[in-house]
């Protein structure tokens, strides 16, 4: 995914329409230490087991990277894991 820099300073530019047209795209930031992008993705293994009719088990493992997340340079890197068990009647 790619993110503009959003937030107080940031100019708008309509998208495929006038002002009225909900969409909009932010373009760039009036504030010159703002720099460009922001970078995420996430790379993802799930794995889930059938125990019988009524019970399942689950299980998730995720890499997250994101590069300039505060438009000033700073990079993180994370992971993630999720394990869980599901009923139904």
């Amino acid at each position: 995914m790619i993110h503009g820099v959003n937030d107080i300073n940031t100019l708008w530019t309509p998208v495929g329409g006038d002002v009225e047209d909900p969409g909009f795209l932010a373009i760039f930031s009036s504030d010159n230490s703002k720099k460009g992008l922001s970078f995420s993705g996430v790379v993802g293994l799930s794995t889930q087991y059938i125990i019988n009719d009524k019970i399942t088990t689950f299980s998730q493992l995720d890499f997250i990277s994101l590069l300039n997340y505060d438009h000033n340079g700073s990079n993180s890197n994370d992971i993630q894991l999720t394990c869980g068990v599901s009923t139904s009647l």
